[in-house]
């Protein structure tokens, strides 16, 4: 998935919130915004941040492996950031797993131990999708899916490699293309989908590093046209 700048991932928040705001506000003493509307406009925007807040958890999951020191300082920091600005948002279960995930962030890169920090990044990329109201276009499933392919990723990358963990992320890949494969009627991309993830399995059973490092590549840029179906305007 492109992770596109946290400056203009901001901005956009900024628009939408100020948007709802200026929904609450009467005209010409009528109410021409119902609340249920106002409801809908404050819940996209809590949508959008939180989403927004997990994309530098994305791209600290991707580049943890190769960024240079000072690069990674940097994801870190955009990650934290992120976190901050979203916090009041989370109900106190996600907010205790984001910080638990920040602190195990700062462990690790104490350590230097670039696959530990992969991969409670990719937990803080999760804890934050699950806490959208997941009635966006796009489905919450979708990232799931996403997520289970980056937490596969970064099992490979860990010596030894945690296969046993990669087969549970495989797990829970199939949990969220159960309740998802019926919406898609792109049959082609349907089947892609479903062979990506048996390769997957497959090159992991087989404890074939290079092959699994392919499939879940494979399976990452298909989420990418999972997005593209929902997003597409009919």
């Amino acid at each position: 998935m492109t992770n596109k700048p946290l400056l203009s991932a901001l901005l956009i928040l900024s628009t939408l919130a100020l948007s709802a705001c200026n929904s609450q506000q009467p005209s010409g003493g009528s109410n021409a915004n119902p609340q249920g509307t106002v409801q809908t406009e404050t819940a996209t925007s809590r949508d959008a941040a939180l989403l927004s807040a997990a994309e530098p958890f994305e791209a600290l999951t991707e580049q943890a492996a190769t960024a240079s020191a000072d690069k990674l300082d940097t994801l870190i920091t955009d990650a934290k950031t992120a976190a901050a600005g979203v916090g009041p948002s989370l109900d106190a279960s996600h907010s205790s797993s984001l910080k638990d995930t920040l602190s195990a962030i700062d462990l690790a890169n104490g350590k230097d131990d670039r696959t530990a920090i992969a991969l409670a990044a990719v937990e803080g990329y999760r804890t934050l999708i699950v806490s959208t109201s997941g009635t966006g276009a796009v489905p919450a499933a979708v990232s799931l899916l996403d997520y289970a392919g980056f937490r596969y990723q970064a099992d490979l990358a860990a010596r030894p490699v945690r296969w046993d963990d990669a087969l549970q992320a495989l797990d829970f890949a199939d949990r969220q293309w159960a309740g998802l494969n019926t919406q898609i009627r792109d049959t082609k991309l349907r089947d892609d989908f479903t062979a990506a993830l048996a390769e997957m399995r497959s090159a992991a059973a087989a404890k074939d590093a290079a092959r699994a490092r392919k499939a879940a590549t494979g399976e990452l840029d298909l989420v990418d046209r999972l997005e593209q179906v929902f997003t597409a305007k009919p």
